[in-house]
């Protein structure tokens, strides 16, 4: 978790932090750890998975949205790093637990 170099110039949201990429990570995870363990304090299930290096936006993963009626939508990434975030075990975890899906991530080329 850090400005991702490949996206930073198509997105307005990030800019470096002006400290060491390390540095925010550890205070990133710090965060995650306790806001996970306030959702499941309050009986909400999370699941989790270990992030790919190189994949600094992994922890927005907006390459998939999902709907209560049980479609799941693949969306197109314009950055290759981005794209690797959408790994097979992902998709088939989440294949598994929505019954449409719909993959727009022919677009991406």
């Amino acid at each position: 978790f850090y400005a991702n170099p490949e996206t930073v110039d198509t997105n307005a949201y990030q800019a470096p932090a002006g400290v060491p990429n390390e540095e925010v990570l550890q205070a990133a995870l710090v965060e995650f750890h306790q806001f996970k363990k306030l959702l499941t304090d309050h009986s909400v299930k999370v699941t989790t998975g270990k992030g790919i290096a190189g994949s600094p936006d992994m922890v927005f993963p907006n390459w998939v949205f999902t709907h209560a009626s049980g479609e799941l939508i693949l969306c197109p990434m314009h950055n290759k790093n981005r794209q690797a975030e959408r790994t097979p075990e992902l998709v088939a975890l989440l294949q598994n637990l929505y019954t449409q899906h719909l993959d727009w991530t022919k677009y991406e080329a």
